[in-house]
């Protein structure tokens, strides 16, 4: 409604869609579709509404991500309003009753507990972390945003990398997910629960360095991000389970996550771009047309180069830029096995690179002061151990780590 005027919802959304439309009509640079700003907070609503009105529902964590925007007055009501629109959180479920007396962080552990107890343990890690989860437990996402932000931090564990062979996406681990809760302990002020989790610590940190994501309209400074990364690795003489041109492949890789194809910025937790308007795969040699940025290159230089051959740059800038922002403070690191990846900011020397049984990517660990628990730091991305064929997990150690 405005004013004395109003209109049905779906000629609401008909208006959206064909807004949007008119948008993109006269063409988009690098293949970049339109959106009216904040339009994809209607589409969340109106997928919900479908749902309903077809008698299904969306998770409850799915719910999570599309809402996050939303904010109430007392952050528990803001859970509460979404209860029984989840599956998985509906009525009879008694972890999950409306809890008006306990304090946010008691009723934020014990959904995370039940979430665990449902099998759902790793759902939670990928949301998690030191700058993603709760300020009481690094394992326990900030489910009800505390931190005010617009929109949930994605995360990588759902990117369209190559994956191996026929498969699609990231695979770390193998094996079902062994995780348990290991009582509560007191840190500070806080009660924080322990997540007892069953894994292999593949590897530890032992260097970290800034990684600049550059200029999109110039490719300069994007130019001078891949110089620093073969400053980096400058110093290995090789790659673990690695062919001849290894170090091509990191620089190609590492920023992009191994993406099957060109992705761009995504607009919002519901909408990207259409398969119909994605390109399937990136072009042939399209590496070749990335590398040959030359650092301090003049705009003058960079515009001289085909049309073809700025596209593929920008959608390469664009993948690098929509993957990076996925890791929060993305940071590049080198370990003491000699591999390269891309981790949390908050990720320091020393630190462990940690894989589940059942996950999809590692994560990086950091030892607590009392050395007998760890704290999660968040979901990374290490070439050459996101495959479980890669690193042949057989060889290592299986252990269970304790989180809190």
């Amino acid at each position: 409604m405005c004013g004395n005027s109003e209109m049905g919802w779906d000629e609401f959304i008909r208006g959206i869609a064909e807004c949007e439309n008119r948008l993109n009509r006269s063409g988009q640079r690098g293949g970049d579709k339109l959106f009216l700003p904040n339009s994809w907070r209607a589409l969340a609503l109106d997928r919900t509404r479908k749902h309903f009105h077809n008698h299904r529902k969306f998770s409850f964590l799915e719910l999570l991500e599309m809402f996050y925007y939303t904010r109430s007055s007392k952050p528990r009501d803001k859970l509460f309003a979404l209860l029984n629109m989840g599956y998985d959180t509906g009525i009879g479920r008694e972890a999950f009753n409306p809890d008006y007396d306990s304090t946010e962080q008691i009723i934020l552990a014990r959904y995370a507990k039940q979430f665990v107890e449902d099998g759902l343990v790793l759902d939670l890690l990928y949301r998690a972390g030191t700058d993603k989860g709760s300020d009481f437990c690094s394992w326990i996402p900030d489910l009800m945003n505390q931190q005010r932000k617009t929109q949930y931090p994605p995360t990588i564990s759902t990117w369209e990398a190559a994956g191996p062979g026929s498969q699609r996406g990231f695979r770390a681990a193998q094996f079902l997910p062994q995780a348990r809760l290991r009582g509560d302990i007191t840190i500070g002020d806080h009660v924080t629960p322990v997540l007892g989790i069953v894994g292999i610590v593949l590897d530890s940190i032992q260097s970290c360095h800034p990684l600049e994501i550059g200029s999109r309209d110039t490719g300069i400074q994007f130019s001078n991000t891949l110089r620093d990364l073969r400053r980096y690795i400058s110093h290995l003489d090789f790659y673990p389970n690695a062919g001849k041109n290894w170090k091509e492949e990191l620089l190609i890789k590492c920023l992009i996550g191994d993406a099957i194809r060109p992705q761009n910025n995504a607009h919002g937790p519901l909408s990207s771009q259409s398969q119909q308007t994605r390109p399937l795969e990136w072009p042939e040699g399209f590496e070749q047309e990335v590398l040959a940025v030359k650092p301090n290159q003049n705009a003058h230089e960079y515009a001289a180069k085909s049309p073809g051959s700025l596209a593929v740059i920008d959608q390469f800038w664009q993948t690098a830029a929509n993957f990076t922002s996925r890791i929060p403070n993305a940071t590049v690191c080198i370990t003491e096995k000699g591999y390269m990846g891309i981790v949390p900011g908050s990720a320091v020397p020393g630190d462990k690179i940690f894989v589940a049984h059942g996950a999809k990517v590692p994560f990086v660990l950091k030892k607590n002061t009392d050395m007998a628990f760890y704290r999660l730091v968040g979901e990374c991305y290490m070439h050459g151990l996101m495959y479980h064929d890669d690193h042949k997990a057989g060889k290592f150690k299986q252990e269970e780590v304790r989180i809190v």
